[in-house]
């Protein structure tokens, strides 16, 4: 977890507690030994979400509500990812952006917003920065971890690079695809919203998620990771301003529908190669295990017909004259025995 001036040890210290929470119920009462990490992410980001600045201070309640709904998404992690399972579908984060968006719907109904500002940066600006373009694609995960400092999302990037330099690829070449899309879309005055990153940080898990995580990384898998990041690029701006009258924050919700969108399409037509969700890994692990799967069947194809290029014919036919059949007098080949 990466903490800046703008997570601090409170977001930091919220995203653990809703870690831990839906840890809690998806082993006491879920029976979930295995696979925990899909049951557990979304508590952590709903803690990271609602901990970010300064959200405790003259709140503490709003401790209780990050263990309810964290352990609530431990209940709808599962259910959902046996409901899409059936259709072939990732459940991704989507029980993060249901409860974080109904929770936000009800307290933006009773209680004022008192939320700090986000980074200042000149909004009414008539004139594209480009310096803070490039920075913003450097920005791209940090609404992801609550980062709002170049040095922490640095650091980020470099934790993915470690990780795995496909993912880091993929995740880069994101950010800037729906970071230069936002530059063409975005009026003005969202200018700030652009220079914080937030164009860019569904792009990037779009990007990474088709390019390197749901299928085997290859040419055609960043390809269509592009044209997803591209996709959540568009979603994010017609859901900004559908959602900003209603005081609802977008969250993942681009990201969800740009991953949905193209995983659900036929895979027959490019050189994809799925990964089941029961073997997701690095892509490095994944590309090494397919690249070896493709070579145990080719060497097993090659073994199966070895013995039939190589079995011996079991007569020699003997070659028939016009006057009968050798050995056999009396019999001429005209014979409707010996027609084909």
């Amino acid at each position: 977890m990466a903490v800046d001036d703008n997570s601090g040890p409170e977001g930091a210290g919220l995203t653990l507690v809703g870690a831990s929470a839906a840890m809690l119920v998806a082993v006491t009462l879920l029976g979930q030994q295995d696979g925990l990490t899909g049951l557990t992410f979304n508590g952590a980001l709903i803690g990271v979400t609602l901990g970010g600045g300064s959200a405790l201070h003259g709140r503490p309640w709003l401790l209780s509500v990050v263990v309810a709904l964290s352990a609530i998404s431990a209940w709808l992690s599962r259910s959902l990812a046996a409901a899409f399972s059936r259709v072939d579908l990732p459940a991704l984060n989507v029980a993060f952006n249901v409860l974080v968006a109904l929770w936000t719907a009800v307290e933006a109904s009773w209680i004022p917003p008192d939320r700090e500002p986000p980074p200042a940066f000149p909004a009414n600006a008539s004139s594209v920065d480009w310096g803070l373009v490039a920075t913003s694609v450097l920005m791209a995960p940090g609404p992801v971890y609550a980062c709002s400092s170049v040095s922490s999302c640095c650091i980020l990037y470099v934790a993915f690079l470690i990780f795995s330099p496909m993912l880091f690829l993929v995740s880069i070449l994101g950010a800037a695809v729906g970071t230069l899309l936002g530059v063409a879309l975005c009026p003005g005055t969202d200018l700030a919203d652009l220079y914080a990153g937030l164009w860019g940080y569904c792009p990037l898990l779009t990007a990474s998620a088709l390019g390197s995580i749901f299928y085997v990384f290859n040419t055609q898998s960043v390809v269509l990771g592009l044209v997803g990041a591209a996709t959540a690029s568009l979603a994010y701006g017609a859901l900004s301003r559908s959602f900003q009258p209603m005081g609802l924050p977008v969250l993942a919700w681009p990201f969800v529908l740009a991953t949905w969108m193209l995983v659900a399409n036929p895979k027959n037509s490019l050189n994809l190669t799925p990964v089941p969700l029961s073997e997701l890994g690095t892509p490095e692990e994944v590309r090494a295990r397919a690249l070896q799967r493709r070579s145990t069947l080719e060497l097993q194809a090659m073994q199966t017909l070895q013995p039939l290029q190589a079995a011996p014919r079991l007569h020699t036919p003997v070659p028939l004259s016009r006057q009968g059949v050798p050995g056999v007098p009396g019999v001429p080949v005209s014979d409707p025995i010996f027609r084909h």
